[in-house]
């Protein structure tokens, strides 16, 4: 959400020509002060010691989400598949039976 917030006012202050220079040694702090640590160290090692510049600030910052989704979204794969048992013939059977007995005893309330 952040960096969409961000990438967003970026966007607004370039389409009224205002050029990254005049803006972004004000933001850089603030965006600075809003990352979590672990960005804001990952970031830093990609600066090597030189002046922060909002461009490429946001550039790794996009990198570094990306990489953090695609991470997550291996994991929830990979959960997903290692809790899913094997499907049986007589698992899948009980299991549309059961449905059925559900069902039959629903409308038997009703």
């Amino acid at each position: 959400m952040l960096y969409t917030h961000v990438e967003n006012c970026i966007r607004n202050l370039k389409a009224l020509k205002i050029d990254t220079v005049g803006y972004g040694s004000l933001l850089i702090p603030i965006l600075n002060d809003k990352l979590p640590d672990e960005i804001k160290m990952i970031i830093g090692r990609q600066f090597c010691g030189q002046i922060w510049s909002l461009d490429k600030v946001m550039e790794y910052f996009v990198n570094e989400l990306k990489t953090q989704e695609n991470c997550n979204l291996d994991k929830a794969i990979s959960d997903c598949c290692r809790k899913r048992e094997p499907y049986t013939t007589s698992g899948l059977f009980a299991h549309t039976r059961n449905k059925k007995g559900m069902h039959n005893a629903y409308m038997r309330l009703r």
